[in-house]
Parts: C-alpha cells; sequence; structure tokens
C-alpha cells in the first residue's frame, strides 16, 4: 500500500498513519511517499516493511555502509546530517511535550558533532567463524542474525586498523571461535581506544590464553593492555562476564577530561564519542550554582562531580556499580580532590532522602530516574536539578513528575551518535520559589598535577 511518513519514530523509524493509528516502517525518512506491507497489526499501531520509496526525500543520500541492509544498526545513514539534526530536536521536542506539556521554546538548538563518521571510540563484537576464519561483527537490529563486519563507518579509524590487526593475529593462531557446548574459544572482543592508547579485552570461554598469542598481540602498535573475561552465560545480556583479568600492561588507561585525569578499567562506562562527551559534561557542568553541598545521582566513575568539585563545599556522588564507585574514588585522589569529593556505593535516591544537597545531578540509564528517585527529588530540599538524559521518552515522564515542584528551565540537546536516533540531552529544573544562584564560598585549593601513571 501507499502511504506518507509524517514523522520519525524513537528507534529511527518512518511513522506515516493508516485509519488514524500509526505505522512504523524502518529505512523510510519523513516527507517521503513509500510502497510498503503490513507485517505485523496491533490494536494500536502497526508495522509495515519498506518495498519502494515512490517520492523520496530531499534529504536522502546514498548511505555509504556495504552493511546497512543486513546491519541496520545506524538508521540514519542514508540522511543528510543537517536533516537529522532536525529530526533529532522534532523527536525530543515531541516527546517532552506528549509526556509532560514542556513547550518546545525551551528545547535550545541541537549541539551537532565535528564528527559524523569515525567518531566511537569502543567496540563491543561478537566472534564468530565462517569459512575457517575468525570474523567479528554485528547482530542484525531485532535479531539474533549475525553479520560480520569488515570496518564500521562510525567506529575511529585508529580503532578500526587496531581491530584490524587483532583479527589477523589471532588468525595467525588459529584461535577458535567460541563453543557452547564446550563452554571454550573465543566469543567476543571488547576494544577501547582514547588518546591513541588502545586497551583490549578477549571474551573467553573457560579455556586458557595462550602467551605466545599475548605476546604477538602486544607487538600491536598502540595497544597497550590485554585482559580477559570469561563468560559462559548464554542468557547474560553483558559482553563481560568475570572480573577481567589482566594479561598484559596496566589494568586501566589514562583518559583526559577538560583538565581532568581519569583511569578506565575495561569495564567503566565511559561515552562513545569523547569530543561530545567533554561538551555534554562541560554543558551540564556549566549550569551547577556556587554551593553547599552537591549530590551526584548514577555518578560512574565520577566526571562530572569532579568537574564540579570547584563549585561546592561538599560533593557526594552515589553509584549502585561498586567498581565503578571505586574507580570514582581513585580518580578523586588521582585528581587532588579526594578531601571535598566521595562516592558512595548504594540506591542513590534512598540515600538523597536522608540527604540536605543544595543541588542535584543525575545521569540516569536509558529507563531514567527510578521510583525512589523521583519520590526523593520531590520531597528534598534540592533547589536546582541538572538532568543528563539519553532518552527523550523516559526524560518527558520523568518532567511530568518532577514538575509538581519544579519549573523546566531550559533543555540542551547533544548529537552524541551520529547517524543514529538517539540524542543525549541536559535539562534544567529549578524549585519553584527558589532564585537561580546560591552564594556561598566554596573551596579555592588548587589541584596538585600528578605524573601520568596508571596503577595495575
Amino acid at each position: 500500500m501507499k502511504l506518507e511518513i509524517k514523522k520519525m519514530g524513537i528507534n529511527g523509524e518512518g511513522i506515516a498513519y493508516l485509519d488514524e493509528k500509526p505505522v512504523f516502517i524502518p529505512d523510510a525518512f519523513v516527507n517521503e511517499i513509500v510502497l510498503a506491507d503490513i507485517t505485523e497489526r496491533h490494536e494500536g499501531y502497526a508495522r509495515a516493511s519498506l518495498k519502494k520509496v515512490l517520492r523520496p526525500s530531499i534529504h536522502r543520500i546514498e548511505n555509504p555502509c556495504p552493511y546497512a541492509q543486513r546491519c541496520g544498526g545506524c538508521a540514519l545513514l542514508g540522511f543528510d546530517y543537517q536533516a537529522q539534526l532536525e529530526q533529532k530536536q522534532a523527536l525530543l521536542s515531541q516527546a517532552l511535550w506528549k509526556y509532560s506539556h514542556t513547550p518546545a521554546h525551551l528545547v535550545r538548538e541541537i549541539k551537532p558533532s565535528a564528527n559524523v563518521y569515525g567518531y566511537r571510540n569502543q567496540c563491543k563484537m561478537p566472534i564468530r567463524e565462517e569459512d575457517g576464519k575468525l570474523v567479528a561483527g554485528f547482530y542484525k537490529t531485532g535479531t539474533n542474525h549475525f553479520v560480520p563486519i569488515e570496518r564500521c563507518l562510525i567506529h575511529d579509524l585508529k580503532l578500526e586498523d587496531v581491530r584490524e590487526a587483532i583479527m589477523a593475529k589471532l588468525n595467525a593462531h588459529h584461535v577458535q571461535a567460541y563453543n557452547e557446548q564446550t563452554k571454550r574459544g573465543l566469543k567476543a572482543l571488547v576494544l577501547r581506544g582514547v588518546e591513541n592508547q588502545f586497551q583490549l579485552t578477549l571474551i573467553t570461554g573457560q579455556d586458557q590464553i595462550a602467551m605466545e598469542l599475548v605476546e604477538d598481540l602486544a607487538t600491536i602498535q598502540g595497544l597497550v593492555s590485554i585482559g580477559r573475561s570469561i563468560q559462559t552465560d548464554k542468557h547474560s545480556p553483558s559482553f563481560f562476564g568475570s572480573a577481567v583479568q589482566t594479561l598484559y600492561g596496566p589494568s586501566k588507561i589514562l583518559c583526559t577530561i577538560h583538565d581532568l585525569q581519569l583511569e578506565l578499567s575495561a569495564e567503566s562506562f565511559f561515552q562513545l564519542n569523547t569530543d561530545q562527551a567533554q561538551l555534554l559534561y562541560a554543558l551540564a557542568v556549566a549550569k551547577v550554582d556556587p554551593c553547599d553541598y552537591l549530590f551526584e545521582a548514577y555518578a560512574g566513575i565520577g566526571t562530572m562531580s569532579l568537574m564540579a568539585a570547584q563549585k561546592a563545599k561538599k560533593v557526594l556522588g552515589v553509584e549502585w556499580v561498586q567498581q565503578a564507585v571505586e574507580a570514582a574514588n581513585q580518580n578523586a585522589i588521582y585528581n587532588n580532590m579526594q578531601d571535598h569529593v566521595h562516592f558512595v556505593a548504594g540506591d542513590a535516591g534512598k540515600m538523597l532522602m536522608k540527604e540536605n544537597p543544595s543541588i542535584l545531578l543525575v545521569d540516569p540509564p536509558r529507563s531514567g530516574l527510578d521510583e525512589t528517585m523521583k519520590e526523593a527529588i520531590l520531597r528534598s530540599s534540592v533547589s536546582k536539578v541538572v538532568y543528563v538524559s539519553c532518552n527523550p521518552s523516559t526524560l518527558g515522564q520523568d518532567l511530568a513528575i518532577l514538575k509538581q515542584a519544579f519549573d523546566v528551565r531550559t533543555v540542551i540537546p547533544v548529537d552524541m551518535f551520529p547517524n543514529t536516533p538517539l540524542v543525549e540531552s541536559v535539562t534544567v529544573l529549578q524549585r519553584r520559589g527558589t532564585t537561580d544562584a546560591i552564594k556561598v564560598a566554596h573551596p579555592t585549593r588548587h589541584r596538585k598535577k600528578k605524573s601520568r601513571r596508571v596503577s595495575s
């Protein structure tokens, strides 16, 4: 049937309407007229497959990825970048209005990425054997169908060079792919690269890693750290299984964010677009006023708390993952801030109930704030909330609750992931009846620069 695409969905699909119900069509773009076949019918919506584009969008471009149709991981690769930005801003504005009646004029112009391709600093890729050779790849979006990938356009070019060299070494040593029956072999690889330092983790079964292989991998230029994690649970959603065992080099690599030096373990969460991460964090921290007590929920390895440290007499970051808390406290020590910046493991909402902070920083997962956290924010004495979000829908739902006591002052979108529908944002909320700035004395001590070392 012939349908007209009216807007973009949260997964980058085109949305048409049939009998006033949305029809979701992957690979179709806004303002296109397409032929599509309905594949699923539900009470409130339908799904369809694209058969032909009858009238293409003026923003449709030739997709530069040879794996686009088989992989599907970058839904907007065939769409002009400026048009991508406009659609992402519209997606954010629509979600905020739908769920919380936050008006579009509060959403500022989206911050573009300097790099549209080659921006991703980490890859997590399953391994398979094809024609007697190991290959790395991805699963086609929404399926368990493996797609081998020689080079990925959105990965950093040097990251891809190192990955290619790693695959050549693995094949030269006749490494076997993981076998579910024997629980042995190489299951996946995780590779991160920051500041020309590359950190490799081999995700394996129970078998031993030959030191000859490790020594050969260590000759790859830029590869400074090699580890392994045993993962034999086929139902686990995580690439990592057991704690990473370091086989070569340091257990952590250094990354510089603004004037902070952070130690990253293989398992540490770190934003995938380094340049945009620096921008996102700077935008969030700029909205933190000088205060007595800054509280950060979902603090991770402590980046934003440490960036904002000189604005508060006391900074407390709370994170559920114990390993991240240990890394955050180590980063505080490393940057000479341990006197007034501390991180603890626990439920941030429950802890906020017991604390009396002036300003709250939150950077929750895609699921948004949990119910305890929302209740704690409403009951707290917090005058300002700076909310970093990676999901417009859950942000809108959370704002609908928080607006009982807070006004939304501004929303700043940031394009962290070009060629995908994902959009990050910084939202500033001010408690009604309070002023924007809290004038207090704050720490003036200077941090001492430490030598560039990493712990092993």
